[in-house]
């Protein structure tokens, strides 16, 4: 009789793990993007973490959180490349403004641009309005009223 040994774990996990989730977050927290992460030993693919997010609030709720803590660690970062005297004056320019368009991205009420809207409004007196449409209504051309 042939007895079947069990299956070992190949490849990427799918099952939720909270102990994954948390390191997730963890490594979210500091910066790294997802794509990195994913590409780590024993993490999964993005797909099954963007799965996860929509199957499981708690760990998309903590997730979206560790994504935001990590635009500040990616700020934080920014200084450390423009106090880097190795790096040449152009490779600091990219490096920064790469870092500084995403984080405006991924946290707009923290880095975002600030854009102020100016709304100016026309008003038109109750009779002169009504005199409008009036006289819209009559003119050559205007579609019947019903």
């Amino acid at each position: 009789m042939k007895t079947e040994k069990p299956k070992s774990a190949v490849g990427r996990p799918t099952s939720y793990s909270q102990d994954i989730a948390d390191k997730i977050c963890i490594l979210l927290g500091e910066g790294k993007t997802l794509r990195s992460i994913c590409a780590m030993e024993g993490m999964p693919v993005v797909t099954t973490i963007w799965r996860w997010e929509q199957k499981y609030p708690e760990f998309c709720k903590l997730s979206l959180r560790a994504r935001e803590d990590g635009t500040n660690c990616l700020a934080e970062e920014c200084l450390e490349i423009a106090d880097n005297p190795i790096l040449e004056p152009q490779d600091k320019k990219v490096r920064i403004d790469t870092r500084l368009r995403l984080i405006g991205k991924w946290n707009a009420k923290r880095y975002g641009d600030k854009i102020e809207h100016e709304v100016s409004h026309q008003f038109i007196p109750l009779d002169q309005l009504a005199q409008k449409i009036q006289s819209l209504e009559t003119a050559p051309g205007a579609l019947p009223t019903q």
